[in-house]
């Protein structure tokens, strides 16, 4: 209900040409707008998680912006020109989590093709790895799985002959959470879980090995995140293994093994100061680490825009995903959707979290 309730009044003020006025505001120009990607389908990864969009989807959204005249800045440019007042008119800046491989084979084209710098927050616990990221890949086995039965011993702690119904994502994300749980109890290290995804696929009937080949869920290898046009992609924190601990020590060794990572693949370029929350997962306490560790920014997944205002640590994205229309968009663009009411986002259940 509230979303229709927010199309209805998208859709009244573009009729009445209040978006346009928004757009050229002088409360527009004093925000700057900060999207949010995950994953460019390589296949159907669209389909089977609301998180990756098509590359027609992201095409699309490039041109929109193009022809409305949207200025696309990098992060850090636009956060420093946001805080100086100088901010040009319809600022965007456009940001991309995890680091997949789809990232290189695809973002990176496009963001070549329209000239469109871009932040690229890098998870780098599987850079060296060419393996599959386990949980989001069994969650895409498991959707790829439906209308198939599931044996599940030796995938979780109790043995059952499960039915894959299809669109019913609680029952895969109960049986995602039973494996995962499952490899925690036993302590399962990377190439183990590994083989319990090649265990699943081939229960469900579905070529792993083709999977891996085409590199579906792999992330970038360090030759790859070498590669990227430095004048286009700003790679930066996004922890190691793609998890916000509680504790201090643990948290600050994630920023550091991330940013050693990054520096490793990028000798070049500047030390990474920029963080992303994995799977907008944050802590109070985590605030006061990032500045310890001369953090600039952190950016969440919680829709807004940023102001001067803004805590430069708590920074708000919109995330683009599928289900979301050129209207909903278009209305975070001319800032019209700042002003509906908006729920925060979700911390998702198909990241990466490896220890």
């Amino acid at each position: 209900m509230l979303r229709e309730v927010k199309l209805i009044s998208l859709m009244l003020s573009k009729h009445l040409g209040i978006s346009s006025i928004v757009s050229r505001s002088r409360w527009r120009r004093n925000r700057l707008l900060v999207l949010c990607y995950h994953g460019i389908s390589l296949d159907d990864e669209h389909v089977a998680s609301n998180l990756y969009v098509s590359p027609e989807h992201l095409r699309k959204r490039f041109m929109l912006m193009k022809e409305q005249n949207y200025t696309v800045l990098p992060l850090e440019v636009g956060l420093q020109l946001l805080k100086d007042g100088q901010l040009p008119p319809k600022s965007v800046a456009i940001t991309f989590d995890d680091g997949f491989y789809d990232f290189f084979k695809l973002g990176a084209p496009l963001l070549k093709e329209f000239g469109y710098p871009a932040t690229l927050y890098l998870t780098t616990y599987y850079c060296k790895l060419r393996l599959p990221v386990f949980s989001p890949m069994i969650l895409y086995i498991l959707w790829k799985g439906e209308g198939q039965i599931l044996d599940t011993d030796g995938l979780t702690a109790d043995r059952h002959q499960i039915f894959l119904k299809n669109n019913n994502a609680p029952l895969r994300l109960a049986l995602f959470k039973q494996i995962e749980q499952y490899t925690r109890d036993n302590n399962l290290g990377t190439e183990q879980k590994d083989a319990l995804a090649r265990v699943l696929a081939e229960r469900l009937g579905i070529d792993y090995d083709d999977l891996v080949g085409r590199r579906i869920l792999t992330n970038m290898t360090p030759e790859e995140v070498g590669s990227l046009d430095s004048t286009l992609v700003s790679v930066q924190l996004h922890t190691h293994r793609h998890q916000a601990p509680t504790e201090k020590a643990s948290f600050l060794r994630e920023l550091h093994d991330n940013a050693s990572a990054i520096s490793s693949m990028r000798p070049h370029d500047a030390r990474p100061l920029h963080f992303c929350y994995p799977g907008n997962s944050f802590d109070p306490r985590h605030l006061a680490w990032l500045k310890e560790a001369g953090i600039v920014s952190a950016t969440t997944g919680n829709p807004q825009l940023v102001s001067r205002s803004s805590n430069p640590l708590l920074l708000p994205r919109l995330i683009d995903v599928t289900r979301k229309t050129e209207l909903e968009f278009e209305g975070w663009l001319s800032g019209v959707s700042a002003f509906l009411p908006n729920r925060m986002a979700l911390t998702s259940p198909s990241k990466i979290n490896e220890s």
